[in-house]
């Protein structure tokens, strides 16, 4: 009896194993376990900002004038306060456009590009 019991018990344990195997893959089923792609949204665009030539200058037109007591420039590492005031031209007490005043940031802007920032 304890014989027939160990023959079944091994026969039970057997057929598990056969059962549990998987054919071995082709060619055919690994195709079609390949997910299809995502869909993603559209693609983003990236706007980049061309530099500007350098010595490109707003037009001075008249309009309404600014009074400039002075300028300050704060956080810059690469060149003094004095560097970047001399830069841009502006001389403290003078009015300028807004025209003006966008061409003294150019002049700053140039200084770092002509420079290889």
């Amino acid at each position: 009896m304890r014989r027939l019991c160990l023959l079944t018990a091994a026969l039970l344990g057997v057929a598990g194993a056969a059962h549990a195997q998987q054919a071995p893959p082709n060619a055919g089923n690994l195709v079609q376990q390949i997910p299809p792609p995502l869909q993603t949204g559209p693609q983003s665009r990236i706007d980049l900002v061309e530099p500007r030539a350098e010595g490109v200058r707003e037009p001075v037109t008249e309009g309404a004038r600014v009074p400039v007591a002075g300028l300050r420039v704060t956080g810059a590492t690469v060149f003094s306060e004095t560097e970047l005031i001399a830069a841009s031209g502006i001389t403290p007490g003078s009015a300028l456009t807004l025209a003006e005043l966008r061409n003294a940031a150019a002049a700053i802007t140039d200084l770092y590009t002509r420079n290889g920032y």
